[in-house]
């Protein structure tokens, strides 16, 4: 049965790289984000219940809560792009709800892992290229500036301590294993996601393409984090 789900999920990703890539179908981009971020918020549960998981009743709730605030910021930013943009509102919510995202996902990770100072080296490395990238023109933020430092530095802690959890098992712990893979493909979507709002000189046909890949990388990693409560 979860296979027959991980398929469903796949049609759902199919037909919003469609629809992303569309003009004429660009306006059921929020519906269509809908319904495939619906399929991991699906997924992760069945996958806790009836898998072999030693996930505690409370990890998985807080895994629940970081997935739902996906789905609320991916959704979020569906509509951002019917109205508003990337300096309205609308896409100012989506980014606040992914960044507590990251938040209790790094509250799970800390759940199985203490505290280090070197866990900052990472994110703070993050928001150092975030902000020299910003100074070269390469980004044009302007006053998403703050959110973005913030968000650069929530989401590399989140790899951080996913790839430290992975390194620490030896890469023998199948859970840790996807979540790890699931969290760098969050932070490559992450880092596509900035170049496709914030990156200068872009024409039409660059920005479908990093549509592409942003979504593609997201919506398998957020996957791979689902299908990590099985374990």
């Amino acid at each position: 049965m979860l296979q027959i789900l991980v398929l469903v999920y796949l049609v759902l990703l199919g037909q919003l790289l469609f629809v992303g890539g569309s003009r004429r179908f660009f306006k059921y981009y929020p519906i269509s984000k809908t319904c495939a971020s619906a399929g991991f918020l699906v997924m992760a549960p069945f996958a806790w219940l009836t898998g072999q998981s030693n996930v505690s009743a409370t990890a998985f709730t807080i895994c629940m809560v970081a997935l739902v605030l996906c789905a609320a910021g991916d959704i979020l930013l569906g509509f951002a792009n019917i109205r508003g943009g990337s300096q309205g509102s609308i896409f100012k919510l989506g980014v606040m709800a992914f960044g507590l995202a990251h938040l209790v996902f790094c509250a799970l990770y800390y759940t199985e892992s203490q505290f280090y100072l070197l866990d900052l080296l990472p994110p703070l490395l993050c928001v150092t290229i975030t902000f020299f990238l910003e100074k070269c023109k390469v980004l044009r933020l302007r006053k998403m500036r703050v959110p973005a430092l913030c968000y650069s530095f929530l989401v590399g802690l989140m790899v951080t301590k996913a790839v430290g959890l992975t390194v620490w098992d030896g890469f023998y712990d199948q859970r840790h294993l996807l979540l790890a893979i699931g969290s760098v493909l969050f932070i490559v979507s992450d880092i596509i996601l900035v170049f496709m709002y914030f990156g200068t000189a872009l024409n039409d046909r660059k920005r479908h393409i990093l549509r592409f890949f942003n979504l593609s990388t997201y919506y398998i990693g957020v996957l791979l984090i689902a299908l990590s409560l099985f374990y």
